[in-house]
């Protein structure tokens, strides 16, 4: 994982890590971008997904940083508890602003 980091040459790097506070990976990152959903949508998403029940759904949530703690961590919020269908243009417009932000942040840093 590392060295597939150092051998990036894009401006930034996007860092796709489920469990990045839980294994206290975040001083790997400048910025902590988190998409986040309510518990009910997680659990709702997750059972559908996985083909799990509720229970077993909920004790790994349980495991995991609380959504309190993990909006701690995070330098931008992207909020993804609507609908795909409904949401999709406004995930969209907010991807777009931040792949801008990031490529100034990143030029900042690699000056």
């Amino acid at each position: 994982m590392l060295k597939q980091l150092s051998t990036q040459t894009a401006p930034y790097t996007l860092f796709v890590v489920p469990l990045l506070i839980e294994n206290n990976l975040t001083e790997l990152c400048h910025r902590v971008l988190v998409v986040d959903v309510s518990p009910q949508t997680q659990l709702m998403r997750a059972t559908k997904r996985d083909k799990n029940n509720f229970e077993q759904i909920r004790q790994i949530m349980n495991s995991q940083v609380n959504r309190t703690e993990r909006l701690k961590w995070a330098t931008e919020i992207i909020n993804n508890d609507k609908d795909l269908a409904e949401n999709l243009p406004h995930l969209k417009q907010k991807v777009l602003e931040l792949h801008c932000f990031y490529l100034q942040q990143a030029e900042k840093i690699n000056v």
